[in-house]
């Protein structure tokens, strides 16, 4: 997305499925955890605005213990220090209707010898 800004048409490849035409498949990956440094690249790019509304805040981490006892273990040391999840398939959509509109640009799905 910075590289596109004062470019013209712009072609992207991928061995997938252009994903804003197919149905995403479901169970297929675990999310992604977003913190501090990723949230800055996405605003910086000037697409966290599309982002924000898919992110699900994590506190910690969760440790059972052989009893079935549980503790949390903070991710951070105050409070509002959390880290994202976020779908993996709807960011990468996001991502790619923002680096990619249909207007400027191609989607090229290919495929790899012998697949």
């Amino acid at each position: 997305m910075l590289m596109r800004r004062g470019c013209g048409a712009i072609r992207l490849w991928d061995r997938r499925p252009d994903p804003r035409r197919v149905r995403t498949e479901r169970g297929r990956s675990i999310n992604l955890a977003l913190a501090a440094r990723g949230i800055r690249a996405l605003e910086r790019a000037g697409v966290m605005d599309r982002i924000r509304p898919l992110l699900i805040p994590m506190r910690g981490r969760m440790i059972h213990d052989q009893s079935g006892a549980t503790t949390l273990l903070p991710y951070g040391q105050r409070e509002d220090e959390v880290i994202y999840s976020v779908g993996r398939a709807a960011l990468n959509r996001v991502l790619i209707e923002e680096a990619a509109p249909p207007q400027t640009s191609r989607f090229v799905s290919i495929r790899p010898a012998g697949g």
